[in-house]
């Protein structure tokens, strides 16, 4: 582990988070939340997988690209999604329509914020792409859990070797932060081209979930996270009493407010 600083990766993941917002209005509340507000939201640039986030004080701009949604099977946006999760097991992502339509949103970016730092922030499938142009660009990212497989592996795209003098320098600020126990971004951790971070997962939390890398105390809106791949869906659920007596005594309390319940 090496450069680690908590709180720009916090920081980050906030980014991060806020594209898996639908609207602007809820990525804004997003930042707003964790006291981010000094940053706006471009909407010319931003598209629904992608959210271009503007800081005029230190002339900042960040990209945060959209990780998996199975909200958007009916528009077929869930379908390009995991068609770039199966590209990214077999190490060829770079030719799906999502990772096009991230580096065509990074372009103009750059062109409408010339001398601005930019730098990219994602979740998921989204922090693979993000960790792909960030290579390609030389720009600082921030990955969370990225999206990976044995089989990038197998072909070498995740194999370990000593990088050449002149790419060292491109991969110090390509950051690769995850849970290590995570199925999807374990293959993540062999990567040559990053510095990874493992951050245990937080107790009660998904492995894979980004709400491991936020900021702590955060409000949720519970219809913005319903059926993203996301955070709330992998939430356990409440624990159940094993004392069948303790649960029959809760039953009755509940079933008749005030009153003594018998047994």
């Amino acid at each position: 582990m090496s450069n680690f600083d908590r709180e720009r990766m916090q920081e980050m993941a906030v980014f991060a988070d806020a594209a898996y917002k639908r609207t602007p209005a809820a990525r804004r509340k997003d930042l707003n939340q964790h006291g981010l507000k000094n940053w706006n939201i471009d909407p010319q640039l931003s598209t629904k997988t992608e959210a271009v986030f503007v800081n005029t004080n230190t002339e900042e701009v960040v990209l945060s690209i959209r990780g998996t949604d199975l909200r958007d099977f009916k528009s077929g946006g869930s379908f390009e999604d995991l068609l770039a999760d199966g590209m990214i097991g077999v190490g060829i992502e770079k030719a799906s329509g999502r990772f096009k339509r991230a580096e065509d949103v990074l372009l103009k970016a750059q062109k409408k914020y010339p001398g601005q730092k930019l730098t990219l922030s994602a979740h998921s499938l989204g922090g693979t792409l993000s960790s792909d142009l960030s290579l390609k660009y030389n720009l600082e990212n921030h990955s969370f859990n990225s999206g990976s497989s044995p089989a990038m592996i197998r072909v070498g795209r995740f194999q370990k070797f000593k990088l050449p003098e002149e790419l060292r320098d491109e991969t110090k600020n390509n950051h690769n932060y995850t849970t290590g126990s995570d199925i999807i971004s374990i293959g993540s951790i062999f990567s040559p081209f990053n510095n990874t971070h493992i951050i245990k997962t937080l107790p009660g939390e998904n492995s894979h979930s980004i709400n491991n890398f936020l900021p702590p105390a955060r409000e949720e809106t519970a219809p913005e996270y319903l059926g993203s791949h996301h955070h709330d869906e992998f939430r356990p659920p409440p624990p159940i009493l094993a004392d069948p007596l303790a649960q029959r005594l809760a039953d009755l309390a509940s079933a008749q407010p005030g009153s003594q319940a018998q047994v």
